[in-house]
């Protein structure tokens, strides 16, 4: 998924590579309880910390978007230099969807029974029964891998293959999700504006060369970006509309790449810990290619579509 600068400069939307028929898979939501602002003391600690222990060994649960509870308690160390492989319980939102056991697109859990992804990954005549999606890990050789169906497909009804614009698409799952600390829900931005996003990350299971026969990876991979001003991305990208936002890292050729496709763009507030999905990665100019931004559809200004259509299941 992060790849190197490559010498082509046409334009490369990441469509994905697969070939006929798929199977379908993925899950839910949940909500957890709010944390005591008081001092506590170091007996009170312990205490918490065993109850804490008590609830996760007991499977006593609730999810709360943006969270990412075992990431937060690990030692945060990578062994990929360059910090590129994420840590255990980091993107617990994320999702692999795949078609014939193979990764193809990525998605982001939004709810019990929901993914978010792009309209492009489905663009071919592609039934729902073909396709499941993988969920709870970074690794995709892992010998025990929660898997879901899908049982419906909704592509935004005005997605425009020519210069992808509303790049959205939901995926219904075929039994809800089970929230963990490993499997957790997004949470959807709330209001306008791409100011306020301090850090963001984008990961993937997708190529790390540019090249159509590359293989995808099975760690799950990870880089930070930027988001780029959208009048200067314009000038780059003649065919930006608003429905999209332009993300990079300047001077390093950090990018997403085939098989990143659908995946979440996510970010958090400086003084915040919850982490929100700004954007789904949809397009680029070849894959990696220093100081050229990739392109995301702009998740806010589908907060009512989205709404609208959960609301016609589960």
């Amino acid at each position: 998924m992060i790849s190197k600068a490559s010498d082509f400069s046409e334009l490369f939307i990441l469509w994905p590579h697969f070939t006929k028929s798929r199977k379908k898979e993925e899950g839910g939501e949940t909500q957890r309880p709010t944390v005591k602002t008081k001092k506590q003391s170091w007996r009170d600690h312990v205490i918490a910390e065993d109850h804490s222990a008590y609830k996760r060994q007991m499977g006593i649960f609730r999810a709360e978007c943006g969270e990412r509870p075992v990431f937060e308690r690990g030692a945060q160390y990578s062994r990929i230099i360059g910090g590129m492989e994420a840590e255990v319980g980091e993107f617990p939102w994320q999702v692999s969807i795949q078609a014939r056991n193979e990764h193809f697109c990525g998605g982001a859990i939004i709810s019990e029974w929901w993914i978010v992804s792009a309209a492009h990954c489905f663009h071919s005549e592609i039934s729902p029964t073909e396709l499941r999606v993988v969920l709870g890990t970074n690794s995709l050789s892992s010998p025990s891998l929660e898997i879901k169906g899908v049982t419906s497909i909704i592509l935004h009804k005005d997605f425009q293959k020519l210069n992808m614009d509303n790049d959205i698409s939901l995926l219904l799952l075929d039994t809800p999700i089970t929230f963990s600390e490993l499997k957790e829900p997004i949470c959807m931005p709330t209001e306008p504006g791409l100011s306020r996003w301090h850090k963001c990350w984008v990961a993937g299971w997708g190529q790390t060369q540019t090249g159509l026969k590359q293989p995808m990876e099975t760690e799950l991979l990870k880089v930070p970006m930027t988001i780029v001003d959208w009048e200067k991305c314009s000038k780059e990208f003649p065919r930006l509309t608003k429905n999209m936002l332009c993300a990079g890292f300047e001077n390093e050729t950090y990018d997403a790449c085939q098989g990143d496709s659908g995946g979440p763009l996510v970010c958090t507030t400086e003084s915040g810990k919850k982490w929100y999905q700004v954007g789904i990665i949809s397009w680029g100019r070849s894959c990696g290619q220093k100081n050229v931004p990739g392109i995301y559809t702009l998740l806010e200004n589908y907060h009512s579509w989205i709404k609208k259509k959960r609301k016609s299941k589960p």
